[in-house]
């Protein structure tokens, strides 16, 4: 009852926030089919259905999405996301065949209009998104909802006894809950989750990492350089005003932030600190004399960490919980990450374990780190060739993936 209200409370915010999305991003879509309108009924083969939050989890899901198109041609295919940059990256590397569309709000009424006009033949839900309204309408329209890759942090576990309440009864909705880690199965066990549907598949961002074994990216910069890669706030001045104390040369600082729209506040950070600053979104140019080059684009971080010297990962500096180290990895980069990777710590934990990382604990630690990767070009190699080696064993993920979802919703 208490998350119906706030539901609620919650649908004018939603909206106004929606509408300044959907200017921003010339996509009139983001308004209205979060309230579940303008949603063109599905003809024909009922779909399967992917909800990928944003960025990051379409990226992770892009390549199982073609592994099952590959095994299931004629399989109609809709991805939902909530942001248009998670619509952009899906647009961009998704056949024209994979249709869109915007997750409603967790409100009866515009999943109503959703699910009758998806009608799929079952959901499958990435990492961590438990919207009881979404679950529990699923189950009363018997379509099968799984959860893959499914990580939950233990700041989920610690949440108020009543929101704990709320996730068992969700977690009691879906077929089955195909978990990252072993980590990631005992904490949704934990909060409620049948031990007998939960199983231990795997980190499923492995999959996205066959491609780049044969797939060399475009190089975008001439100037070698360090990337910082997906960002947030303040991490951008704290990671510049470190390299600026150091003698780097010639070597370029790229910064790619997690959410291109703050760049007009990055600017004002970066600004007091030097004016020797390019833009990648205003089409500006690097010269000998530019300290650094904030790459404020979506779906080019992959090709900016091909050729990178090595990687700073963001989210980590700050309380965010770190970003995926697994497509560095495979690149054969050396990666170095803060104190906070609690969303990755498992994967943290056998990096550092097989010297395929380095961690750093505060900004000392990482001035020091920093000096330390630039003046020891042979670390650099053994951590790079570390890293790609430890991510290499996990080559079948998709088929496991694939197999385990069959396994509960025989796609027809």
């Amino acid at each position: 009852m208490r998350y119906q209200v706030l539901i609620k409370l919650a649908s004018l915010p939603v909206a106004l926030f929606s509408l300044w999305q959907a200017f921003r991003y010339k996509d009139p879509l983001c308004y209205w089919q979060r309230f579940g309108y303008r949603l063109e009924k599905q003809q024909g083969k009922q779909p399967l259905w992917l909800h990928a939050a944003s960025v990051g989890e379409v990226s992770a899901a892009i390549p199982l999405i073609l592994a099952i198109m590959e095994k299931h041609p004629s399989l109609p295919i809709v991805i939902t996301t909530f942001t248009p940059t998670g619509k952009q990256v899906a647009q961009k590397r998704l056949p024209d065949s994979v249709q869109h569309i915007y997750l409603p709000i967790d409100n009866n009424g515009p999943l109503k209009r959703f699910y009758k006009a998806l009608n799929p033949q079952c959901g499958l839900i990435m990492e961590t998104e438990l919207w009881p309204n979404l679950f529990k309408m699923a189950n009363k329209l018997s379509i099968p909802l799984f959860i893959i890759n499914g990580r939950l942090s233990k700041r989920t576990l610690n949440t108020k006894p009543w929101i704990k309440r709320l996730y068992r009864t969700t977690l009691s909705y879906p077929q089955a809950i195909l978990a990252r880690s072993s980590q990631d199965k005992k904490h949704y066990i934990a909060l409620g989750a049948s031990p007998e549907t939960t199983r231990e598949i795997g980190n499923i961002k492995y999959g996205a990492l066959q491609s780049l074994q044969t797939d060399a990216p475009q190089r975008l910069l001439q100037r070698p350089y360090v990337l910082a890669a997906s960002t947030h706030n303040n991490e951008e001045k704290r990671i510049t005003n470190i390299w600026k104390s150091l003698h780097t040369g010639k070597l370029l600082l790229v910064i790619v932030p997690r959410h291109p729209y703050r760049t007009t506040k990055i600017m004002e950070q970066l600004r007091q600190l030097t004016d020797k600053i390019s833009v990648r979104s205003n089409n500006e140019s690097i010269d000998e004399d530019t300290e650094i080059y904030l790459a404020d684009t979506v779906g080019e971080l992959m090709p900016f960490m091909a050729y990178a010297k090595f990687v700073v990962m963001g989210g980590s500096l700050v309380p965010v919980g770190g970003h995926n180290i697994l497509e560095p990895a495979m690149l054969g980069k050396a990666i170095i990450f803060g104190p906070h990777m609690e969303n990755f710590a498992e994967e943290c934990k056998q990096f550092l374990a097989n010297k395929a990382a380095l961690q750093f604990n505060n900004e000392i630690e990482l001035k020091n780190t920093l000096t330390y990767l630039l003046s020891s070009p042979d670390a650099l190699i053994e951590l790079g060739e570390n890293a790609k080696k430890l991510v290499s064993q996990n080559t079948d993920i998709l088929e496991r993936y694939i197999s385990a979802i069959e396994e509960y919703c025989p796609i027809s």
